[in-house]
């Protein structure tokens, strides 16, 4: 997973189906300098498949509405583990509703613990 420096901020878009992973600057003089080169991205690299439903599932969990599990099955090519769901759902950290998982308020405040459980191989 990529980090950002405390002088860029991290990004993501997708061209013609692959999606790319972008850093540009936060100062705005070097921002405007590199548009003047062509455009504002200090880096630009192509996530992987894993990466790609990585981060929809770090950013889905954030949003009240949660993630779409049938995307991220489309996008990383494998099952969420039914045990892991249902010890999570047990415990009262996500609910599973018409094919949409969301962290409850007590997994909201323990997301990243949550998410290790869901992402881990």
């Amino acid at each position: 997973m990529r980090q950002s420096s405390t002088e860029t901020a991290l990004d993501e878009l997708s061209i013609d189906g692959t999606r790319y992973a972008t850093e540009t600057h936060l100062a705005p003089g070097a921002w405007l300098e590199a548009v003047g080169k062509g455009n504002g991205e200090s880096l630009r690299d192509s996530l992987s498949q894993e990466d790609a439903a990585a981060e929809y599932m770090m950013m889905g969990m954030r949003l009240s509405e949660g993630l779409d599990l049938v995307r991220f099955t489309q996008l990383s090519g494998v099952n969420l583990s039914e045990s892991r769901l249902s010890d999570l759902v047990q415990m009262g950290m996500i609910t599973i509703s018409e094919q949409r998982l969301r962290a409850t308020d007590q997994g909201r405040a323990l997301l990243n613990a949550v998410l290790r459980e869901l992402l881990m191989d």
